[in-house]
This record gives C-alpha cells, sequence and structure tokens, in this order.
C-alpha cells in the first residue's frame, strides 16, 4: 500500500510541477501581451501627434 501511496504522491507532484510551469507560461504570454498593448499604446499616440502636426500644417 505504501508503494501505491508512494506513486500516486508522486503522480500528484508531477502535475503541481506541470501546472506551475503553465501557470508561468500564462505569466509569461500576459506579460508580453502588456508590452505588446503598451507599444500599441504608443504607436497610436504618435499616430495622433503626427496628425496634429499635419492639421497644424495645413491650417
Amino acid at each position: 500500500m505504501s508503494g501505491w501511496a508512494s506513486a500516486l504522491s508522486g503522480y500528484v507532484g508531477g502535475l503541481s510541477a506541470w501546472a506551475l510551469a503553465l501557470s508561468g507560461y500564462v505569466g509569461g504570454l500576459s506579460a508580453w501581451a502588456l508590452v505588446l498593448s503598451g507599444y500599441a499604446g504608443g504607436l497610436s499616440a504618435w499616430a495622433l501627434a503626427l496628425s496634429g502636426y499635419v492639421g497644424g500644417l495645413s491650417a
């Protein structure tokens, strides 16, 4: 019985390590999405500034 319990605890330990790795991967993905959204926000602010500049030139 102790061999079975040991195998089960090893399996549960393996599962929790896998869940940890998966959560780290998801955390990495969300950090990357955050950086990408910051980059897109910076681009749109730059486009806004450029359009204001062009508007000033045409005026």
